[in-house]
């Protein structure tokens, strides 16, 4: 149990971080949320700051969630795992940097789609950071797939719209089920990941 299938690298016994044991009532990090927020940006700069904490806290409560235990961003894609290494997941600070290296890089060349600046999904009521962390749940194509939709009434693929209804509720996935226009389907999908990204 816990976030050992998905964790990367083997964990340092010298990393005071993730000593934490279940029942002690410590957070799974060692540090309470507010720790969390602050080592995050600290690492990443006042400029990314808002990328990491929309980030941490849809992924893990600032590293509260017991569900991420070994991993405070839930990373579950193998090559994204693969690209991790040896960086410890659980580490506020490692995942931070690797956060933010990776979403510059999903992003890259998007700014024909307005998605570098998040002009055109703040219309929609996601913030600038919270469009870096949808390629970051999403991946970059899955992005790229809903901007197309939103811009140009273009149909979205299977693969997003799997995606996309695996990150909402049981109740809330059979209301966009019973939607057959890509268009709606994204803004109402957007809807719904603006309110949990209002929490942070």
């Amino acid at each position: 149990k816990g976030g050992e299938p998905y964790y990367a690298g083997g964990r340092s016994s010298s990393s005071k971080v993730f000593e934490a044991i279940k029942g002690d009532e410590k957070p799974i990090t060692g540090y309470n949320a507010q720790q969390v927020k602050d080592i995050a940006s600290q690492a990443v700069g006042p400029e990314r700051a808002d990328d990491i904490k929309m980030a941490l806290g849809m992924e893990s409560s600032f590293g509260q969630d017991p569900k991420a235990e070994g991993n405070i961003l839930q990373i579950k894609n193998k090559g994204l795992l693969k690209e991790a290494g040896n960086i410890d997941l659980s580490d506020p600070k490692a995942v931070s940097e690797f956060y933010v290296k990776k979403t510059d890089e999903f992003t890259e060349g998007f700014s024909g789609y307005e998605i570098q600046t998040g002009a055109m999904m703040e219309k929609e009521g996601i913030p600038k950071s919270g469009v870096k962390y949808l390629t970051w749940q999403q991946g970059r194509g899955g992005v790229l797939d809903m901007a197309t939709s939103l811009m140009e009434g273009g149909k979205l693929s299977d693969g997003t719209i799997d995606k996309i209804l695996n990150n909402v509720s049981e109740q809330q996935k059979k209301y966009l089920e019973g939607i057959d226009d890509s268009q709606k389907l994204v803004r109402e999908w957007l809807k719904i990941q603006s309110e949990k990204m209002g929490k942070y």
